[in-house]
């Protein structure tokens, strides 16, 4: 059945909003709204044979509102690592009147966080004062690789198409003939001017006035929808397991204290499984996990023994001693490079540069790759933080890239049941059980576990929090949790008390509405550009059982329904035997990619699911003449 295409007054007003700065004549009048102007940005880049590189950037700007200097305009910071990296920062001011002040002097202090200590990466800071409106800033970065990171390689990728609106944009990449170097264009970049000239070879790239991306709900990150430019002098994945895997081999060596270690967990336990796990446990209970960059530590583990008498260390560090204690219990283990959330890897530019964290991999009955800085899971169980992740195996035989499963489905993740005793005024008598998703159970198990260690009176103050938190308005009110003290497993927390207009009271009626989400906020009624990603996989489990009063009746029974889509499937069923009323929900979260011409028609399913889950149990109180009736 063919469904007719409706646009509202209101959607059309918004449509035409979109559309009005696209419409402007030109481009300043499009981004004449704008407190601050991007002009121009030029960026030249030089590759030398030493795989060193070279960048100047010229940025220029122009304040054309009070509000940018008030929203703190004129602050420019970049960051180096003294031991890789060379950088200079300066600015030049040009008043309305033509005249142009040079500012030179920066602030060049440690990057600040909780683990500063452990990180030799500083902030350039360049602060221009004296702004008016109307001014033109013009900022000057050069910047100096002088030490690759990894010898005889350069990689990045660097975005040539900028998210925010430019007037014009010029980027330059010379490097020598002969090297080698793959230059993959991303994003839909289109090729630059070429040359060749005194052994040397330059790829430029021009933009003109163009338009700010718009950011939206459910978009590919902004990095994936820019034109970019990826490079590396890695033709294929081999390599970079040629490179790491002498690394980690280096760290993970089997020493007297990594036997000794192996020795004890030996004397514990004979089965091999068992063994496994109390490696890791272990780790997470004696090694404490600290965020290092100190000089090649960004990429280069300390060794393990250093690690176990350090009793800290970071990613690297903690598989590095599991792999070295595992391989003196005589089970084999590899190092796995992670890469973020949702990469896009391209194997046609391999690069370190995709993944920003370490894991283990156990050979034992099977692969398992086991978190490293999160052991509150068994090791045979995939870590909720590896959840389709991209891996890259390290094996000193060319490494494999791996992608890791998504969360199986099936498998609830959020939990609830609830049974609630309803009274004629409304309120009810709540007795619920909570199921606590395995992404969150180890925090909640450590907050619980603090709770406990907790001094009486403030034990029941931060109990009471958390009951108005989980239920606002519930009276005396009780708390209590199961499975606190296990190593693994779920928890189960549970809430009881009385809740004040758990059911609306109007006249004769008792309104007990479904507990419902805002499902529109993602789908606003506007046109898309983006590419739709879903990246969720959960399944989630509620129960409510309501028992009605005495002497009411149900006037209006809430509707059954199963609807789906991509990345979604939502399913209530309603059944009423003599007074009890029970509502059973599910929802399903798949992995999903859509381009944008499927928005419409996502959002109109978003719209029918969210018209089906308006419902509510509405009860009538029976006359005196209804409740003498047998």
């Amino acid at each position: 059945m063919k469904r007719s295409l409706r646009v509202s007054v209101a959607g059309f007003s918004v449509f035409c909003l979109f559309l009005a700065p696209l419409l402007a004549d030109t481009w300043e009048e499009r981004n004449a709204d704008r407190h601050v102007l991007l002009l121009s940005m030029d960026r030249d880049v030089e590759i030398f044979p030493d795989f060193s590189y070279k960048s100047a950037s010229v940025t220029q700007y122009k304040v054309q509102s009070p509000e940018a200097i008030k929203n703190g305009f004129g602050e420019f910071q970049r960051e180096y690592n003294p031991r890789f990296d060379k950088l200079k920062m300066e600015a030049v001011i040009i008043t309305p009147e033509g005249k142009r002040i040079h500012h030179k002097k920066v602030q060049d202090k440690a990057r600040s966080g909780g683990n500063a200590v452990y990180d030799d990466t500083r902030v350039v800071t360049l602060t221009l004062p004296r702004l008016t409106v109307g001014s033109t800033v013009e900022l000057i970065v050069s910047h100096h690789n002088f030490k690759p990171r990894v010898p005889g390689q350069v990689e990045f990728i660097r975005q040539i198409e900028p998210s925010v609106a430019v007037k014009s944009v010029h980027h330059s990449l010379t490097w020598p003939q002969g090297m080698g170097l793959s230059l993959i264009p991303l994003n839909g970049l289109e090729p630059g001017k070429s040359t060749v000239q005194d052994g040397k070879h330059k790829q430029e790239w021009f933009s003109h006035e163009s338009d700010e991306i718009p950011e939206e709900s459910h978009m590919p990150p902004m990095e994936q929808v820019t034109a970019s430019l990826g490079v590396s002098h890695w033709k294929d994945w081999s390599q970079m397991d040629a490179f790491f895997a002498p690394v980690v081999e280096g760290s993970a060596k089997v020493t007297p204290p990594i036997q000794k270690l192996a020795e004890d967990i030996m004397a514990k336990s004979t089965a091999t499984a068992d063994r496994i796990q109390e490696v890791f446990n272990y780790i997470d209970d004696n090694i404490r996990y600290v965020s290092m960059n100190l000089g090649q530590n960004g990429l280069t583990p300390h060794p393990a023994e250093e690690t176990l008498k350090n009793r800290y260390g970071d990613c690297k560090d903690r598989a590095a001693l599991a792999i070295a204690v595992l391989k003196a219990l005589g089970v084999k283990a590899y190092p796995c490079l992670v890469a973020p959330e949702l990469p896009d890897i391209d194997d046609r530019l391999p690069r370190w540069g995709y993944f920003n964290h370490m894991i283990a991999a156990v050979d034992f009955e099977g692969l398992h790759f086991v978190e490293s800085t999160d052991n509150n899971f068994p090791f045979n169980e995939q870590h909720p933080g590896l959840n389709g992740a991209q891996v890259f195996l390290v094996n000193g035989q060319g490494g494999k890239r791996v992608a890791l499963p998504s969360e199986d489905v099936t498998r609830m993740g959020y939990g609830q049941s609830k049974r609630i005793q309803l009274l004629p005024d409304g309120s009810g008598r709540l007795e619920q059980t909570e199921f606590f998703p395995r992404d969150s159970t180890p925090d909640i198990r450590k907050s619980l576990r603090h709770l406990e260690s907790m001094p009486e009176l403030l034990a029941t103050k931060m109990k009471q929090e958390f009951l108005t938190a989980a239920q606002p308005g519930i009276l005396d009110g009780v708390f209590g949790y199961v499975g606190v003290d296990q190593r693994f497993g779920r928890i189960q927390a549970h809430i009881t008390g009385t809740v004040p207009g758990i059911a609306k009271k109007n006249g004769p009626f008792l309104v007990y509405d479904l507990d419902i989400e805002d499902r529109m906020k993602d789908f606003p009624e506007s046109p898309r550009v983006h590419p739709l990603w879903f990246t969720d996989t959960d399944y989630a489990h509620t129960e409510a059982v309501v028992q009605i009063p005495a002497g009411y009746a149900v006037e209006h029974l809430p509707r059954d329904f199963d609807m789906k889509t991509d990345a979604i499937r939502f399913k209530r069923s309603c059944k009423l035997e003599g007074n009890t009323f029970t509502v059973v929900e599910d929802r399903w979260l798949s992995p999903a990619r859509l381009p944008a011409t499927e928005y419409p028609r996502l959002r109109q399913f978003h719209q029918e699911l969210k018209t089906a889950s308006e419902d509510s149990l509405i009860l009538r109180e029976l006359s005196v003449k209804e409740a003498r009736k047998p």
